[in-house]
């Protein structure tokens, strides 16, 4: 049975493009080919489907770019130091906030002013009964 002849996949090439986060479908299209073919390819060159050995370059492109912001801030890169620090060791810009909120002093009623305020609401409450225009209770009926 004669079909297309296959096409020689640059492994090399799809690795750098999975490392660097790309997709099949776009490495397909990079390469020419249908997203089937570099699929099926895969398989056949590695015995493992594509998504799983994408996964696994995925992975290592994560780590080579870890590795290479490390060695950016070992070198004296003061922003990758900085960035590097906030991500991995939790480290905070310091930022200070200062509130001020006046001071007030609540100074206990004596017995007299006490008395005084009773007697006040003693004389509302009668009014309201005599009266009706005053209500010392919430419509409705009082809170329990």
């Amino acid at each position: 049975m004669a079909g297309r002849p296959r096409s020689d996949i640059d492994w090399n090439k799809v690795d750098k493009f999975l490392q660097a986060q790309c997709d099949g479908v776009s490495i397909a299209g990079i390469l020419g080919i249908a997203p089937l073919t570099l699929y099926r390819a895969c398989q056949r060159e590695y015995n493992v489907n594509f998504d799983t050995y994408s996964a696994t370059k995925k992975a290592e492109g994560k780590e080579l770019l870890r590795a290479n912001q490390f060695k950016l801030a070992m070198d004296g890169n003061t922003a990758m130091n900085i960035w590097l620090g906030k991500q991995l060791l939790n480290q905070r810009d310091q930022i200070e906030q200062r509130i001020t909120v006046p001071q007030v002093h609540v100074q206990p009623l004596n017995d007299a002013e006490q008395l005084e305020i009773s007697t006040a609401i003693g004389m509302l409450q009668q009014d309201n009964e005599s009266n009706g225009d005053i209500h010392t209770e919430p419509e409705g009926g009082s809170i329990e």
